[in-house]
């Protein structure tokens, strides 16, 4: 009945809203069964025409994606370029470049970069943690065939999926494929746990302070 009657006044009558909140949040409305549901209206009708909960957190989950792809994406440069490239040449011989050696050490370079990625995007979501932390590695998978397409396009439109086209290729594809979603699930698991006790903890310092406000 409440909700059917200030309908009418979404996106119109801002002053309304705010006479609301004001008698909600101060004097007028004392319970808070009665209270939180009367803020949270009013709060929906001060939202400007067209903008609407879902478009909030939309772009909090699209953010929270793709900062867990850039922090993978990062730290699986970081590992190949600045710590496997240098250990292999310096360190072992040619011959093992012909073996399963450099595979098996991306897949665990890749696992490794997800995880994190995958936490990250898990901790920073606004709702369903672990389905954003397995966002991670999805959409890392969706994006790259779009970047190589683009790439071959633009620079000598060669095949892009060239690499692909055997199956010892498709092989490693798929195993990466899967290291990669297992690592974002495990790491949006980790970062769904983070936040829960971050959150707690909060709580637990905001009634202690409440407390002593309220014993002095």
């Amino acid at each position: 009945m409440l909700r059917s009657v200030f309908s009418f006044y979404r996106g119109r009558s801002f002053f309304a809203a705010g006479m609301l909140y004001l008698l909600a949040g101060r004097s007028a409305v004392k319970t808070s069964s009665f209270r939180e549901p009367l803020l949270q209206l009013c709060k929906s009708l001060t939202c400007p025409i067209g903008r609407t909960w879902y478009d909030r957190d939309m772009k909090k989950s699209v953010g929270a994606v793709l900062l867990g792809i850039l922090l993978a994406l990062g730290i699986g440069a970081l590992e190949v370029f600045g710590i496997v490239a240098p250990v292999f040449t310096s360190f072992l011989s040619p011959e093992l470049a012909s073996t399963a050696l450099p595979a098996v050490v991306l897949v665990f370079a890749a696992a490794f970069a997800f995880y994190f990625g995958g936490m990250l995007a898990s901790y920073r979501a606004p709702a369903r943690r672990r389905l954003h932390g397995v966002m991670v590695g999805v959409a890392s998978f969706a994006i790259s065939p779009l970047v190589n397409l683009g790439a071959s396009v633009v620079v000598d439109g060669n095949d892009p999926f060239a690499n692909l086209r055997t199956p010892g290729a498709l092989l490693f594809t798929g195993v990466v494929f899967v290291a990669v979603l297992v690592a974002s699930y495990v790491g949006a698991r980790r970062g769904e746990t983070l936040y829960a006790h971050n959150q707690a903890f909060i709580c637990r310092q905001r009634r202690r302070q409440g407390l002593k406000e309220g014993s002095s």
